[in-house]
């Protein structure tokens, strides 16, 4: 084993796919939006994909470790992700150059996402078998 985990089909999906919701987010947003908004959702949405790669490469590292090495070590990065998330979200916040909502719905990009695999692809496979 060479401490690389291959991808599976569903997680490479929704790799790509969060690139595309986020695509469609922005763009309808610089057309019906002020920049602000425009701003606010790509700030959001890159950060919601940022984080799902970040977790995604964490869980491959650690997932090769002995249980409770693991364990600690998730908890740890865990924390130090969401105290950095949340610095971030205020510093942005803070600052005023983009819409709070806006920014809300940029971070739901990944969970949009899931939700889709799950309604939609769930669907199929279950038509496949």
């Amino acid at each position: 084993m060479n401490g690389r985990m291959e991808i599976s089909p569903v997680v490479g999906r929704l790799l790509r796919r969060n690139w595309w919701i986020l695509g469609g987010l922005i763009l309808s947003s610089i057309l019906v939006f002020p920049p602000k908004v425009t701003a606010g959702v790509a700030v959001g949405g890159g950060l919601s994909v940022a984080g799902f790669r970040t977790l995604l490469a964490v869980l491959r590292r650690l997932l090769i470790l002995p249980s409770h090495r693991a364990k600690t070590k998730i908890m740890v990065y865990h924390y130090l992700r969401l105290l950095l998330l949340f610095g971030l979200l205020a510093a942005i916040l803070s600052s005023r150059l983009v819409d709070p909502v806006a920014l809300l719905v940029g971070l739901s990009v990944v969970v949009i996402n899931l939700l889709w695999t799950t309604l939609f692809d769930a669907r199929r496979i279950k038509l496949e078998v």
